[in-house]
């Protein structure tokens, strides 16, 4: 697996205050999606070949985590680059947690992952 999910998902979450940037909530929630898709994949890959059986959790913390980021981008659309945000932020979140152990290459493949699945299902809402 790539990344572990755990310390994105089991880690206490700060409360929210108002000093708290938007930009840094996109960021948590895309470096969330992030590490839920390496835990997606690992399930699908099990046993060493693709079965796509990924969890009944997986799934339903997807779900969540997809739809925190539409009402973020809903909510900022016009204000910033929800995408750029997304990355920069994201990227900065997921090396902060996992430091150098874990390739730009492979951080942008997941955060570019999650910023997909987003966008097919807004196109998918909008047609």
């Amino acid at each position: 697996m790539l990344l572990h999910p755990s310390p994105c998902l089991s880690r206490q979450q700060e409360p929210q205050t108002a000093d708290r940037s938007v930009e840094q909530l996109i960021g948590e929630l895309i470096a969330a999606t992030a590490c839920l898709f390496a835990q997606g994949l690992g399930e699908c890959w099990a046993r060493g070949k693709m079965n796509g059986q990924m969890s009944a959790d997986t799934k339903e913390q997807g779900s969540v985590l997809i739809a925190g980021l539409l009402e973020l981008r809903n909510g900022t659309a016009g204000e910033l680059d929800f995408n750029a945000v997304a990355r920069s932020h994201g990227a900065r979140v997921l090396k902060d947690r996992y430091g150098q152990g874990v390739s730009d290459k492979t951080l942008n493949s997941l955060l570019n992952a999650a910023l997909e699945v987003l966008d097919r299902i807004i196109r998918a809402r909008l047609n």
